[in-house]
């Protein structure tokens, strides 16, 4: 995995918790929110847990 795809899942992680987070205070949170950036979400997740598990064996 390169370096990039790190800093990409950090940002898109960063930017889905933001946007769902004003969408929420505007009272504008659509379903379509939910799922896209739920999606989101969880997809930048899976791939920070798993870099962060290769690096930790890298390590070792």
């Amino acid at each position: 995995m390169k370096k990039w795809h790190i800093s990409f899942s950090i940002l898109a992680l960063i930017w889905s918790i933001y946007y769902l987070a004003m969408h929420i205070t505007g009272d504008i949170l659509t379903t379509t929110d939910i799922v896209v950036c739920g999606a989101v979400i969880v997809f930048c997740v899976i791939m920070i847990a798993i870099y962060l598990c290769k690096f930790r064996n890298k390590k070792k």
